[in-house]
């Protein structure tokens, strides 16, 4: 069984989303026309792998080992022989050479594949398949399991607080310098005592040579921390950067995502609660009886209803379009997506109490509620699906 289209069609975050609450194994093929090809393994709905133009997550994780230093020239040597008699997999020997110990390696493991999927993020228009799989073989000593929710979490917080990194982020190539000790002492608290682990870590690297890239390289931690972290140290004034250059580096083509904020599909859900709330305080106000409400607040409570509706619709025309993706047909009637778990039962009643209508024609999938009215096919309908449908 294979799920293949478009992100313009279905995004990026609703596929992890999809994958991880459906415990699915297999293999996430993304394209993209300038990007290339990202290979990502799922084990149970969880990554457990990466592979970027032929690039494998020991690549990277090699790269890493490489720029930080860990990795000598004599080890890397032995490390590429025994890799080439296939002797052992990539993270033993890694553990036999006294490289890192497991807990390392899998931190670096971690950092190298959050990157990569936080990369693919910011591509738009993606072609992607995923092929699905009985199991999927990975290495366990290179990497835990990453869960979808987390990437997906991981990314929200991202597109929250990227623009104003954006902002404050020097170019890569300037240099950190570590502020004058008297000025630093001059303030009533000394910043330097609040400084949390990444800042830490990051603070002791700064030595007046290693540009933001180069620190990039080394520090044990994922692009958007080491960034996050870098502007905290110069706003607390700990440290300060020397452009070398004479023209700034574009943060913003480096880093601007152009695919639809996770954190912005977060907000449906929020005002969903909210309605709801809304919805069932203005009733119990009134012991539960609809009848004593005003005319004017009748009008309000069925406005929230409206809204809530088409919400809940298209809730709905997203679980029809998972249960096509995954069963290649759609479904004959919604009990059928409720039966494989795409949606609980109460999400195909409408909020006047009765069943949600699903019409697939062939101008696309049509969800429908009969309104306050209760009768189908009449004005009151609330609809969501293409235009021009009948």
């Amino acid at each position: 069984m294979s799920l293949r289209g478009s992100t313009r069609d279905f995004s990026l975050p609703d596929i992890f989303q999809l994958l991880g609450f459906q415990e699915k194994s297999g293999i996430l093929e993304l394209e993209h026309e300038h990007h290339g090809k990202m290979k990502i393994l799922f084990s149970m709905g969880a990554i457990v792998g990466i592979e970027y133009n032929e690039a494998k997550l020991e690549d990277y994780v090699k790269n890493y080992l490489v720029n930080s230093g860990k990795l000598t020239d004599d080890k890397n040597k032995k490390l590429n022989e025994l890799i080439t008699r296939s002797i052992q997999n990539f993270s033993n020997i890694i553990i036999e050479l006294d490289i890192v110990d497991i807990e390392g390696l899998k931190q670096i493991s971690r950092r190298e594949l959050t990157n990569m999927i936080l990369s693919v993020f910011k591509w738009s228009e993606l072609e992607f398949r995923f092929i699905a799989m009985e199991s999927v073989a990975y290495d366990q000593l290179l990497l835990y399991p990453i869960k979808s929710e987390e990437i997906l979490l991981t990314t929200a917080e991202q597109m929250d607080e990227w623009p104003e990194i954006e902002k404050k982020l020097p170019p890569l190539n300037s240099i950190l310098k570590k502020a004058v000790p008297g000025v630093v002492q001059k303030k009533t608290e000394d910043p330097i005592l609040s400084l949390n682990e990444p800042e830490s870590i990051i603070f002791k690297l700064i030595d007046d040579k290693k540009t933001i890239k180069k620190l990039e390289e080394i520090v044990p931690f994922n692009q958007f921390i080491i960034y996050k972290s870098i502007c905290n140290l110069i706003d607390k004034g700990v440290c300060e950067s020397i452009d070398i250059s004479f023209s700034r580096i574009n943060v913003k083509k480096r880093s601007s995502f152009k695919i639809k904020s996770v954190t912005v599909k977060i907000i449906p859900y929020i005002l969903i609660l909210i309605l709801i709330t809304c919805f069932w305080y203005s009733i119990r106000m009134y012991g539960g009886d609809i009848a004593q409400l005003t005319d004017k607040q009748k009008i309000r409570l069925n406005s929230l209803r409206r809204i809530f509706c088409i919400m809940k619709l298209d809730q709905v025309r997203k679980a029809v379009e998972a249960y096509n993706l995954l069963n290649n047909n759609y479904p004959e009637n919604l009990q059928k997506v409720v039966d494989q778990n795409y949606i609980d039962k109460d999400d195909i009643i409408d909020p006047w109490d009765q069943k949600i209508v699903f019409y697939n024609t062939q101008k696309g999938v049509v969800i429908k509620s009969c309104g306050e009215d209760m009768k189908i096919d009449s004005d009151d309908d609330i609809v969501v699906g293409p235009p021009d449908y009948k």
